[in-house]
């Protein structure tokens, strides 16, 4: 399967830094804050361009999930 046809897929197996910006809400600017920061999503390197797999991207999601929790539970004390 040609990668072409797996990022157009509505199944998606694998984001382009663009698309999982698009799906996730954020913009590339704070991708790569992110990433800088090691709290992006665990990238794959395909020559130059930069790929997050579906499920590297629902590991960071919960990691932002709780992130988020233990930020609120930090608050309310």
């Amino acid at each position: 399967m040609k990668m072409k046809s797996i990022l157009n897929n509505s199944d998606m197996q694998i984001y382009s830094v663009a698309s999982f910006c698009k799906a996730h809400g954020i913009c590339r600017g704070h991708f790569y804050n992110l990433l800088s920061e090691g709290l992006a999503p665990k990238i794959i390197k395909l020559g130059r361009r930069t790929l997050i797999s579906c499920e590297a991207a629902a590991e960071w999601r919960k990691q932002m999930e709780q992130r988020s929790e233990q930020s609120i539970k930090g608050t309310q004390k």
